[in-house]
């Protein structure tokens, strides 16, 4: 089984972007008109960083004229581990500096965190029932996990904004 945490940061950046066009994905119900619908996207960069034994790698990609989407993704071993709440603070205080790089500010920006498990066996229910006891409470739909330890409560809703 392959767990991944997926950290997103988008925003305003004070320069034109320039890069090779990132080609779209394929899809057949794609409605013909995304083609001049979506914007198309530039990748601008990519690089590695390692946190504490773990490799993350960061794509930039740019929307015309300026907008920078950096998208940061890592293996890990446990999404619902503790841990991996500071791992994705690390990863967004990384990610941000690379924002302010290109020229951009917290201010005009935002953030989302996807936690993604692939390549399991049996039905995707079994994640809702193995951790759904009372201290976790995990809705796909809205994108909300919660837990309480004792008198620490951690909380975190998707999409969230950095203003």
């Amino acid at each position: 089984m392959r767990q991944q945490l997926i950290a997103l940061v988008l925003g305003e950046v004070s320069r034109e972007l320039r890069g090779d066009l990132f080609p779209p994905a394929p899809g057949r119900a794609r409605p013909a008109y995304t083609a001049k619908a979506v914007p198309s996207q530039v990748i601008v960069g990519q690089e590695s960083v390692t946190f504490e034994d773990r490799e993350v790698k960061f794509h930039l990609r740019g929307f015309a004229p300026d907008v920078l989407l950096i998208e940061a993704r890592t293996d890990v071993d446990d999404i619902f581990h503790r841990d991996v709440f500071d791992l994705e603070e690390k990863i967004y205080r990384d990610a941000y500096a690379v924002l302010e790089e290109y020229g951009g500010s917290r201010e005009v920006s935002e953030e989302y965190s996807v936690f993604a498990v692939s390549e399991y066996e049996g039905p995707p229910e079994q994640f809702l029932t193995t951790w759904s006891c009372s201290s976790w409470r995990i809705s796909s739909f809205c994108g909300t996990v919660s837990s309480t330890a004792g008198s620490t409560s951690v909380s975190r809703a998707w999409p969230t904004s950095s203003a």
